[in-house]
């Protein structure tokens, strides 16, 4: 994938600390800084259609065992 993408700190956060970057140098940019504090980060494809809703699912397996928004 391209961008943008959603960059996320992955210590638990609850939203905070979520950064959409429109371009790849933006992103580059931007997981640079936040190594440089030794935070790790989840990159993700950004999905417009989501329109900032958010859904969480358990999976184990090949099956969704849970689900919250």
């Amino acid at each position: 994938g391209g961008a943008p993408v959603v960059i996320k700190l992955l210590e638990g956060t609850q939203g905070i600390g979520v950064i959409l970057a429109p371009e790849l140098k933006v992103a580059e940019a931007i997981i640079e800084t936040l190594h440089s504090t030794n935070q790790n980060v989840l990159i993700q494809s950004f999905i417009s259609e989501s329109r900032g809703k958010d859904i969480r699912a358990l999976v184990v397996g090949d099956r969704v065992v849970a689900a919250m928004r």
